[in-house]
């Protein structure tokens, strides 16, 4: 038996003199508490671990396994740096789903340098992976949002660029070459300047390149989506969860503006209502979800909460 604390969304112990704790956002979080509950004391330790933990993810996805502290993809090793985080991920008792869909996206890049080096690139530079395992950089563009080098392609939020691959040189020793040049907070910041700094989401096999100059700290791709303007804040180095847009109302309607004022005041309180609790959910939570609403395909839906709750508030009201 260990003292623990559990609440809606946390559960903290102490298991034998070593604090634990863990969030909703763990795959083993429903195990634990029944564990706790039941007084399994037992069964809690191997749900902690960091193997048990990473196990329970593969158990969806066959094309991964782990034996011996050595994950494979399809059979092949994968990158000694991301085993490594994932498994620190997993001791912390966070999810490392997102690491383990970049590698899986990342095997669709044509290219065996970038293959076998962006992890190491993204690391180095602090540029995160999304819950989808796609990357997470920074752009510099000019204050209209167009770029730096031909003032023609518009870089606005929402906007998906894109270029062929083959016109894009994948040697890194050439510093400037034709391409989408992405990178970390601090390349972006010492590009041009006057201008303003986007956040882009880029499939790791878009990837065609990490050229060796400015240390290291962008890349060259051949598509990338405009996602937001950056707010200011540095983003996590591991896992980034975009933010979830508050459904806002327009408190100052008047009787004109709607033929039921109170029935339109009651649907909008149990939107938003709704609304808050599907926050309160996990992505998975929310993709099971989606798909008892008749959503396809919901893993396969880039944007993550902020896209995904809106399409279900839709589809609950049809």
């Amino acid at each position: 038996m260990f003292p623990y604390t559990l609440t809606h969304d946390t559960i903290m112990m102490v298991i034998n003199g070593t604090p634990a704790s863990i969030d909703r956002s763990h795959p083993n979080f429903e195990a634990v508490r029944k564990a706790l509950f039941t007084e399994d004391w037992q069964a809690v330790p191997a749900l902690l671990s960091p193997s048990t933990m990473i196990s329970q993810w593969m158990a969806d996805h066959p094309d991964f396994t782990l034996d011996a502290g050595i994950i494979r993809y399809k059979g092949s090793v994968m990158d000694d740096r991301l085993t490594d985080r994932v498994f620190k991920m997993a001791k912390e008792g966070a999810n490392p789903a997102a690491l383990l869909r970049f590698w899986e996206r990342l095997q669709a890049n044509p290219s065996y340098r970038s293959v076998h080096q962006l992890y190491a690139f993204l690391e180095h530079s602090g540029i995160p992976i999304d819950e989808e395992g796609y990357i997470v950089a920074y752009k510099s563009v000019r204050p209209d949002f167009k770029d730096w080098h031909s003032n023609t392609l518009d870089n606005s939020p929402g906007q998906t660029l894109s270029m062929p691959r083959n016109k894009i040189s994948d040697d890194p020793n050439t510093a400037c070459h034709e391409g989408l040049h992405l990178g970390a907070l601090k390349y972006a910041q010492t590009f041009m300047s006057g201008g303003q700094i986007v956040l882009c989401r880029v499939d790791p096999a878009d990837v065609v390149c990490v050229p060796y100059d400015n240390s290291a700290m962008k890349m060259r791709a051949c598509q990338y989506t405009v996602l937001s303007v950056w707010d200011g804040q540095v983003l996590p180095d591991t896992v980034y969860q975009p933010p979830v847009e508050e459904d806002t109302t327009d408190e100052d309607s008047t009787d004109e503006d709607s033929t039921d004022e109170d029935s339109d005041d009651e649907d909008s309180d149990d939107e938003e209502l709704l609304h808050d609790d599907l926050v309160e959910l996990t992505i998975a939570e929310l993709r099971k979800r989606a798909r008892a609403l008749g959503i396809r395909n919901p893993n396969s839906i880039p944007g993550g909460k902020a896209v995904l709750i809106p399409m279900m508030l839709k589809a609950m009201k049809s």
